[in-house]
């Protein structure tokens, strides 16, 4: 390793965490959660791996990870939806300059979601999104993810799992 990493994290419910904990061993470095860091003393750092949850296409913290694109930026999502069905773009544009996401290398993960842990916000944003958007699209074009994801309405869903860390993995260690 020529590089010296750090994997950081933002995560509510524990998904992204998980991700950023197993990412972290397979480097043999830490993670920490973004909260717990000071973001200015990083100069021994070359390469960070951040990992954020995804809440109505927000990348939690992202003005702050922008302020480190002197860095080798890996940004990693976690959310919902199957990256192979989905177009991150938006979410993408929505969150960092044209000029930065230009230097960052971005990949999307499935997490889960638990209603009996999420909070009141949370549940109301999901409702917001199942009971108008969602039941709009599904009218139009009725995708396999979203009957999964307005069948799952109420409920715990699970589609973490750690063999979607393989690419970013390897991306990682070639970059090292």
């Amino acid at each position: 390793m020529n590089k010296n990493p750090l994997v950081l994290y933002s995560s509510k419910y524990g998904h992204t965490k998980k991700y950023a904990e197993l990412i972290a061993q397979r480097l043999n470095v830490k993670a920490n959660n973004i909260e717990d860091t000071d973001l200015e003393k990083l100069s021994d750092v070359d390469v960070i791996i951040y990992g954020s949850s995804l809440y109505a296409g927000n990348i939690n913290k992202s003005k702050e990870i922008s302020k480190l694109i002197e860095k080798e930026l890996i940004i990693f999502t976690v959310g919902l939806a199957n990256p192979k069905n989905t177009d991150y773009e938006e979410v993408v544009n929505r969150n960092f300059s044209t000029k930065d996401k230009e230097k960052i290398k971005f990949f999307h993960l499935m997490g889960g979601i638990d209603y009996t842990k999420m909070s009141l916000k949370h549940k109301m944003m999901m409702w917001v999104m199942i009971n108008i958007l969602i039941r709009k699209q599904l009218k139009e074009n009725p995708t396999p993810d979203l009957i999964s994801l307005k069948e799952s309405y109420g409920k715990s869903l699970e589609v973490f799992d750690n063999k979607n860390l393989e690419e970013l993995i390897k991306y990682v260690e070639d970059t090292l």
